[in-house]
C-alpha cells in the first residue's frame, strides 16, 4: 500500500475466492480503504447462476462506479435470458 500511497494508484482487490483461503488474510480494502475498490460475488462462493456482485469503493470512486454499473446492467444475466429463451421455445414448439 506504501507504493499505491506514494504513486497516487488505486488498488482493485478482487476477492470473489477469499472464500477459499484458511485463515482468509484481511482484505487490502481494511489497509486503504480511501483507494481501494473491493469487488466479490455469491456465484463463486454459493452458487454459479446467481450472478450477484458486490463492489466497495472509495468515496471518490462512488459516482463514477454508479454511473458505470447503471450502463453495463442494461442487460439481464445470461441464466435469466436462458430461462427466458427455453420457455420462449416451450411456448412455441409443442412438445408431443
Amino acid at each position: 500500500m506504501r507504493i499505491a500511497r506514494a504513486n497516487d494508484l488505486i488498488v482493485i482487490e478482487d476477492a470473489a475466492y477469499a472464500f477459499l483461503a484458511e485463515p482468509a488474510p484481511a482484505p487490502l480494502v481494511s489497509r486503504a480503504p480511501e483507494r481501494t475498490f473491493w469487488l466479490s460475488s455469491l456465484s463463486k462462493s454459493v452458487a454459479a447462476g446467481l450472478r450477484f456482485g458486490l463492489l466497495v469503493t472509495p468515496q471518490s470512486g462512488q459516482v463514477t462506479m454508479k454511473h458505470t454499473l447503471r450502463v453495463h446492467m442494461a442487460s439481464p444475466p445470461g441464466l435469466v435470458a436462458a430461462l427466458a429463451a427455453v420457455r420462449g421455445a416451450l411456448d412455441v414448439v409443442p412438445l408431443g
